[in-house]
């Protein structure tokens, strides 16, 4: 089970770093002052975080020890993790609604990834399966 939580976390923390980048991305739709960056060379946009797997891959056959409902929310939440996620490129000639439709769809991936990483986490303390000192960064 403190593996499995590590892992979440470890992923959330990619999932925050990932959102970091493409929101500022996003940002770049918006300010009219400058030009989105794909427009000036292309850009290569990932459609997903890449995200860690192996604790749980490696425990499949032991899920049941963390107790049904658990095991079934880490079920889910792993479907949704690609071991090497999809890209996308953005030619600099690509209509912008389209590469900001794009990019977009990135950032509301990761998000939902991001709040089913904090739910788990929550889950692993609530049920008491890590030690509550370790959830005090999260």
């Amino acid at each position: 089970a403190s593996m499995l939580d590590a892992e979440v976390k470890a992923n959330k923390t990619k999932i925050d770093a990932f959102l970091m980048v493409y929101e500022e991305t996003l940002k770049d739709f918006t300010d009219s002052s400058r030009t989105p960056k794909y427009q000036t060379a292309g850009e290569v946009v990932q459609r997903q975080p890449a995200l860690d797997r192996s604790v749980f891959d490696g425990n499949t056959n032991r899920l049941e020890l963390v107790g049904a409902s658990l095991a079934s929310d880490l079920i889910h939440y792993y479907a949704r993790i690609k071991s090497s996620p999809d890209y996308v490129e953005m030619s600099p000639d690509m209509d912008e609604e389209e590469a900001r439709k794009i990019v977009q769809a990135s950032v509301d991936y990761a998000k939902k990834l991001n709040d089913l990483s904090a739910q788990l986490v929550e889950k692993f303390k609530q049920y008491s399966l890590v030690d509550k000192s370790d959830q005090e960064n999260f």
